[in-house]
């Protein structure tokens, strides 16, 4: 592995840090936060970061923007996190529904900055 290599892994570690202490100052309630998705329970230790859209499709959708913003990465569970992969949210929560996973009721998602993304 190069010094530059090492560097970016080095970073994209701290970076990733940094994402999760964001989501837990702005979401944690007595240390809890809830998936976005299923709005389970989650402790701030046993959380993922979830790219809103996906980064498989973001270039589409925003060609000047990185995937990487704190306005595309929101709270969510492993199972979520693992089920949606590169899902778009509708399509994902539309699963969710017809499985009765979520209530079918309105629905607000935010981003780890606090920024509205979906609203169904």
């Amino acid at each position: 592995m190069t010094n530059q290599e090492h560097r970016r892994k080095k970073m994209s570690g701290s970076r990733r840090k940094r994402n999760k202490n964001i989501a837990i100052r702005n979401y944690s309630t007595q240390g809890i936060l809830n998936c976005v998705y299923c709005t389970k329970e989650l402790v701030t230790s046993n959380f993922t970061l979830d790219h809103f859209i996906p980064t498989s499709k973001f270039k589409k959708q925003k060609p000047s923007e990185s995937p990487h913003r704190t306005s595309n990465l929101v709270v969510c569970c492993v199972e979520c996190n693992d089920a949606k992969a590169d899902l778009l949210p509708q399509e994902f929560l539309s699963i969710l529904r017809k499985e009765n996973l979520i209530p079918k009721k309105d629905i607000k998602i935010y981003s780890i900055n606090k920024t509205l993304l979906l609203e169904i």
